[in-house]
């Protein structure tokens, strides 16, 4: 009986590690049938990713979508994708992969998988000289 559950323990690990990279190729394969790959970018957030007046896309997240599309021999489709949307679009198929600014949190990594960051950003908050030695005591954070 021990040996049982420790044979289903050891298929169930397997399934979990091995999910999100059958997944991943699953996704890759489509997008090489199809012969374009979908690509959600945040059309707001230069220097890594921005819509012109004319509708192109620029911006660091734009090139790596475009080494992506050559890597697979694809052609690259970008969609412009708010902030808000970003895990949206993904589980519903609408784009293949987000090249965008995305805090890792736990409850984001239970419905996609990230990447190892490409660039790390320095966020700080500034104020103004009044608040003094004490600082600033508390913030509420949204969105």
């Amino acid at each position: 009986m021990r040996s049982r559950k420790v044979f289903y323990s050891a298929v169930m690990v397997l399934v979990l590690v091995f999910s999100p990279a059958l997944l991943m190729a699953d996704i890759l394969d489509d997008a090489t049938k199809r012969g374009v790959v979908r690509v959600g970018v945040l059309p707001d957030a230069k220097p890594y990713g921005w819509q012109d007046a004319k509708g192109e896309f620029h911006g660091l997240d734009v090139d790596l979508a475009h080494e992506l599309a050559d890597a697979l021999g694809v052609r690259l489709e970008m969609v412009a994708v708010g902030a808000a949307a970003r895990i949206a679009v993904l589980v519903s198929r609408k784009v293949d992969v987000n090249i965008t600014g995305m805090t890792r949190t736990l409850e984001r990594a239970k419905a996609v998988d990230f990447s190892d960051a490409y660039a790390l950003v320095g966020a700080m908050m500034l104020t103004p000289p009044r608040f003094g030695d004490q600082g600033l005591q508390s913030a509420k954070l949204t969105g």
